[in-house]
């Protein structure tokens, strides 16, 4: 129903301050006399929508390499990572693996997840963090890869001081290198109760934080020839 206050037409429901016309602006949003204002990732009459589609800062990915260090004998005490003797290998390791992956972009260290019997097995997470996600593209992911393998396998020499080399013995037929898994601030970005809409997203354009209304994700959700949009409830076709 609208009614005529001060020469201002308005309707049921709508909320008026001092003679001046206001609506109630959602998630953050500020009324600016006429509409309101949405803060980033919002939109909508009364920024009642979240964008599908949100940037993210940095992102990391972890690559899980297992390689074969046939210079080495296996002990148990490999086993405990308080050991003096794990501590030991664990440093070496480290500046040894710095040599071999300096060059890959991004690269950010190593972390030792096991290390098992023969000689020795050297399971560990490549580090990678990226602080432009528009670079996080499944080809660099699949460079990245195959970049590894080829360092590991090309690496024969047992001479630390040489600037490519380390003091490790590998077996090249021993290199294994999974798939890696991105990492990065996603959910945070949007109200608590919709965070379960969103995850990170590796595309061609980068890494974002898409919601479950994203046609990047193999899961987004399918309206037919409707359109899915996110409101202050979740995902609404």
């Amino acid at each position: 129903m609208m009614i005529l206050v001060n020469n201002h037409a308005i309707f049921e429901n709508t909320i008026i301050i001092s003679d001046e016309v206001t609506h109630s602006c959602q998630n953050g949003g500020t009324w600016n006399g006429k509409s309101c204002d949405c803060k980033e990732n919002f939109s909508g009459q009364f920024c009642e929508f979240v964008a599908d589609t949100i940037k993210v800062d940095t992102v990391k990915a972890n690559v899980e390499v297992s390689v074969k260090i046939k210079s080495q004998s296996y002990t148990k005490e490999l086993n405990n990572t308080k050991s003096p003797e794990f501590k030991q290998f664990e440093s070496v390791f480290k500046q040894q693996m710095d040599i071999i992956y300096k060059d890959i972009e991004g690269y950010a260290g190593v972390k030792i997840t096991s290390i098992r019997n023969g000689s020795i097995i050297v399971d560990h997470d490549v580090i990678i963090n990226m602080t432009n996600p528009a670079e996080l593209t499944p080809e660099y992911l699949s460079e990245t890869i195959k970049d590894i393998e080829v360092k590991l396998k090309e690496t024969t020499c047992n001479n630390a001081t040489q600037d490519n080399s380390t003091g490790f013995v590998f077996d090249p037929g021993h290199v294994k290198v999974e798939e890696p898994v991105v990492i990065g601030d996603c959910a945070s970005q949007v109200p608590e109760n919709l965070e379960q809409y969103y995850k990170l997203t590796v595309t061609n354009k980068g890494a974002i934080c898409a919601s479950v209304c994203n046609e990047a994700r193999k899961d987004s959700l399918k309206c037919g020839n409707g359109k899915c949009g996110m409101t202050n409830k979740g995902a609404k076709c």
